[in-house]
């Protein structure tokens, strides 16, 4: 079996028998699948927090929150929309320190309310070693889907532990609760987004990147039956851990859905890691984090932008996207989550070993306008939409199969294309979006493989789940596939985010490159020259420094001359022993003209004084008058 193999190799002697391996196989495919083991850790962690000596420690807390009271206000308000992505989110570039603030103070309106409240604690548990908890708020709401955004810099305080070394995480959660700590699920509280992820280790360190452990989305919460809110947990079987070498990070978006005017509701953000008890004899077996993620479209330049990494597709049309990368590491899938804005989902198949040429995409009728553009089947000549998108899935599992059999017919074929994945099995519990359940079968990657994926869109016949802001042309969607990998042996567990492109060559890793995706609308790629693509924006930002140049320099001219003429007037001639031999008080004066030559001005009664040669520097034509 492929995960038994690679299990060996990477466990090594420390595995035991091969009885052993095929147990951690099934450990990892049936493990805690009704959140009973999330239940047991949320309770050892209420245990903890009632012998918690809490530490208040808002003063020393790096953090930042902004709040939005609607969603129609943030997006109507376009640089305060776009100043708080550029402070909160981790994906936005990190501008200066002054630049920031001083945005923040022109563009954020201040949140009312009460203050702020920090609270951290540590606290050793028998079973799971060490907890480490946060606590911010009172955050007040009155439903609107108002919005509650926050990041913190080394919350759990894990900076000085790690200087020497790293530990393994097993378990962590981010969780709204009410004011007495019981989780509030959605609704009321919709987790629109959180990722904690791995940040560099100096202290107020200032680096974007989207490298993340994992994240949470507002379908993070599992249905009654899976777990319900207990599925906010991210936790591994015994004997497994997260690499855990540079302090964290988290960001966190929070939305109460309720009706705008809702009675008034104070609630306040749980984050909380159990860190396992360092055992020599018997390490934890790494972890790390692979993130699938789709391309995005960034019209930032409507009055309603594009700022959330977001695709777009026709709720009420069905349509497709496909794109495509390769992987950054070795390593086998053995659990994670998906994310995606399931009432207009229908599936998504992920390939491995094949292109998207390869499945008959690129060409002909079967083209992206753009890699983060859906295909529509009405752009294509197609009435019948129902019928397009079966043409569709037939034309794609068709070529699938040929390029399985060409494959089988060639000697140079080593590595056999596989649909490893179909993402299909939809949870959707009193009209909400639930998780949806990890996906069965192993996948096995060797660093530089190519993998393939071909999302379906269906129509949804309403808009009411939409993301917010949706309209009858066009609702956000995005497809995330958060794995947790074992690594191959010899290579360190590590965390990486993927956004594909319609080729492999125009992928991204771990960070935007916001220079195409502002210069081309969208990401990530837009051409075989993307350089060459974005150079018009070059163009605009290098005009735009110039005018502002040429308009400092100007002002700067006009403001020592009028300087050299006010001097001119009032002039004091001194000898060398500093006594005053003549002084001439300032009075109204006309000019005729200043030039280089001494004695030209005139005085208001016409003697025609004779003038001080005061800064000839300065006596010179001005090109800007």
């Amino acid at each position: 079996m492929l995960l038994t193999a690679l299990l060996a190799n990477t466990l090594g002697s420390s595995s035991g028998h091969a009885d052993d391996l095929e147990a951690f196989q099934d450990t990892f495919a049936n493990f805690d699948q009704h959140g009973k083991e999330k239940n047991k850790w949320l309770a050892n962690l209420q245990t903890a927090k009632s012998k918690c000596d809490w530490e208040q420690d808002v003063e020393t807390l790096e953090f930042k929150y902004d709040w939005f009271p609607t969603n129609n206000a943030m997006m109507g308000d376009y640089w305060g929309y776009l100043t708080s992505q550029l402070r909160i989110t981790t994906y936005w570039p990190a501008l200066p320190r002054w630049l920031e603030n001083l945005m923040h103070y022109f563009f954020i309106t201040p949140v009312s309310g009460p203050a702020l409240q920090s609270h951290s604690c540590r606290a050793v548990d028998s079973e799971n070693g060490e907890f480490r908890i946060r606590r911010l708020g009172p955050f007040v709401s009155r439903g609107g889907f108002d919005w509650h955004k926050m990041k913190f810099e080394d919350p759990f305080n894990l900076r000085s532990m790690i200087s020497s070394g790293s530990l393994s995480m097993t378990g962590f959660t981010v969780l709204p609760v009410d004011e007495s700590g019981e989780i509030l699920g959605n609704p009321p509280i919709h987790v629109h987004h959180a990722n904690l992820g791995p940040n560099c280790a100096d202290p107020h360190c200032r680096k974007s990147s989207l490298r993340r452990v994992s994240q949470w989305h507002g379908d993070s919460q599992c249905s009654a039956s899976a777990g319900g809110t207990a599925c906010y947990v991210t936790l591994l079987p015994k004997g497994f851990g997260f690499r855990v070498a540079e302090a964290l990070r988290l960001d966190v978006d929070f939305n109460d859905v309720r009706s705008e005017g809702s009675p008034e509701l104070h609630f306040w953000l749980e984050a909380a890691i159990s860190i396992a008890k360092p055992v020599a004899e018997n390490p934890s077996h790494e972890l790390g984090t692979v993130i699938l993620g789709v391309p995005f479209r960034c019209e930032w330049w409507k009055e309603t932008p594009d700022l959330q990494r977001l695709y777009f597709v026709p709720p009420n049309h069905p349509s497709a996207l496909w794109a495509t990368a390769r992987m950054p590491t070795s390593g086998t899938f053995v659990a994670g989550k998906l994310e995606t804005h399931q009432h207009m989902f229908d599936l998504a198949w992920v390939f491995t070993e094949i292109s998207p040429e390869d499945l008959g995409l690129n060409s002909g009728m079967w083209q992206l306008r753009k890699p983060w553009l859906p295909w529509l089947p009405s752009e294509h000549g197609w009435t019948d939409e129902e019928a397009a998108m079966r043409a569709f899935k037939h034309h794609v599992q068709e070529n699938f199969k040929g390029a399985v059999q060409s494959c089988a017919e060639q000697p140079s074929c080593k590595k056999t294309p596989s649909l490893v994945w179909t993402l299909d099995r939809i949870v959707i519990e009193d009209d909400e979006d639930r998780q949806m359940p990890w996906p069965k079968g192993a996948w096995s990657f060797e660093e530089g493989d190519q993998y393939t994926m071909v999302i379906i869109h269906k129509a949804m016949g309403h808009t009411a789940m939409a993301h917010p802001g949706a309209t009858a042309l066009e609702a956000a969607q995005h497809l995330a596939i958060t794995g947790h990998y074992i690594p191959k042996a010899g290579k360190l567990a590590d965390y990486f985010y993927i956004l594909p492109s319609i080729h492999a060559d125009w992928a991204w890793y771990n960070n935007v490159d916001w220079f195409v995706a502002l210069a081309n609308y969208g990401g990530s790629g837009a051409s075989d020259a993307q350089l060459g693509s974005s150079l018009w924006l070059a163009a605009v930002v290098c005009g735009i420094l110039v005018l502002v140049c040429v308009g400092m320099w100007c002002t700067a001219i006009i403001v020592r001359r009028a300087m050299a003429v006010i001097l001119d007037a009032c002039s004091i001639e001194v000898d060398e022993n500093g006594k005053i031999l003549d002084q001439k008080k300032c009075h109204h004066k006309k000019y005729h003209g200043v030039g280089k030559q001494e004695g030209s001005g005139i005085d208001a009664d016409g003697s025609g004084a004779k003038k001080n040669k005061i800064m000839p520097e300065e006596r010179r034509d001005n090109m800007c008058v």
